[in-house]
């Protein structure tokens, strides 16, 4: 078999070929984001803050101040109304300060805690919530629903500590499952 033929060790499709082909390529992706930078795009740094010395990424969330915002569900095809406080979380801000027969809860956690697919009063936090005043009905009792889309429990306690959220809270229930895992493999 000749050496300058398909396959030989100076046809086209060699090592050397390959490495000039992923060096260009590599080139190619720098120039892009030289270029992307030079123009103004942030990227997803563009909401990163610091907890405990460690970057956390906050590019997304629930906005604030949404009223029975449509969103729409793919898989379950139909949409459902979200309402956010002025932190983006679901719901209802606590509505009065706690008093010596009250009970503030926050429960943080991804898009299970937020309730993805369902309308703000069917939310486990929302359940929760009627669930304890049917129990103790002389109890003022207020959950607030501070779970995100995508959120890992990293991102949640960042969130927590930038919103003061707990400080105003009687009790955690802190809900973070598929995120989580999904950080570790």
């Amino acid at each position: 078999m000749s050496q300058g033929g398909k396959g030989g060790k100076g046809g086209k499709g060699g090592p050397a070929a390959m490495l000039r082909g992923l060096a260009v390529l590599v080139g190619g992706l720098m120039l892009l984001e030289a270029g992307l930078r030079i123009g103004g795009y942030r990227g997803p740094t563009a909401m990163v803050g610091q907890r405990d010395g460690m970057p956390v990424l906050l590019n997304w969330g629930l906005a604030p101040g949404l009223r029975a915002e449509p969103m729409w569900h793919r898989e379950l095809e139909r949409s459902f109304h979200v309402s956010t406080d002025e932190h983006g979380f679901r719901g209802e801000a606590y509505r009065k300060p706690a008093g010596p027969n009250s009970l503030r809860v926050l429960a943080l956690g991804d898009s299970t805690t937020m309730g993805w697919g369902v309308e703000d009063d069917e939310t486990y936090a929302a359940a929760l919530q009627a669930a304890v005043a049917r129990e103790h009905p002389g109890l003022d009792v207020q959950v607030r629903n501070g779970g995100q889309p995508g959120y890992t429990s990293h991102q949640g306690l960042y969130l927590m500590d930038q919103t003061g959220a707990l400080q105003r809270a009687d009790v955690l229930v802190f809900g973070y499952l598929l995120n989580d895992a999904r950080e570790v493999e």
